[in-house]
């Protein structure tokens, strides 16, 4: 290939980064999944607990598995729907691809299967909600009431799907 060639040829230009509007769009789905998660759960909580006793951290009446198993599907079943709903709208034409160096250390541990990035988001929601529990034992708070309780579950899983939402669109989007 001819020095001509190779210098119209876009693989041998400088990737951009991200446009404004693609950023502006992953801003948008953070602030809406941070909206949905936190009303939807924070109000399952509350129908599930309303007539319980005070929560401690482990036991009968515990958040702690909650917390985890809530971290899991939330992160999990976020990442899925934002894989799949932005690979869709890149095959459309919906979207640019967001080039590789956009996806940084996500790039080295993403695979190729929607389902296994899935998964891989759904154990760092668990460790987060593990984390979560550790910090709210080491702090000296009385056990949650269930309102408390269902106020911060349902802050804390509308943060968890805003944290979920940026990197998962940029898996959708990833050039092939």
């Amino acid at each position: 290939m001819s020095r001509r060639a190779q210098s119209l040829n876009p693989k041998n230009d400088k990737e951009l980064p991200m446009n404004a509007t693609l950023k502006s769009h992953i801003r948008r789905q953070s602030r809406h999944n941070f909206v949905i998660n936190l009303v939807l759960n924070g109000a399952i909580a509350w129908f599930l607990l309303k007539d319980k006793p005070a929560l401690s951290a482990w036991g009968e009446h515990g958040y702690g598995a909650d917390l985890m198993i809530t971290g899991f599907l939330l992160a999990s079943l976020v990442a899925l729907f934002a894989i799949k709903g932005h690979r869709s709208k890149l095959a459309k034409g919906q979207h640019e691809a967001v080039p590789p160096a956009e996806l940084g250390a996500l790039a080295r541990v993403a695979t190729g299967n929607d389902w296994s990035n899935s998964l891989l988001f759904g154990l760092a929601g668990a460790l987060l909600g593990a984390r979560t529990v550790g910090m709210l034992m080491l702090l000296p708070l009385p056990p949650f009431s269930p309102l408390a309780y269902a106020v911060f579950k349902g802050v804390w899983a509308g943060i968890l799907a805003a944290l979920v939402i940026p990197p998962a669109i940029k898996l959708g989007l990833r050039a092939a």
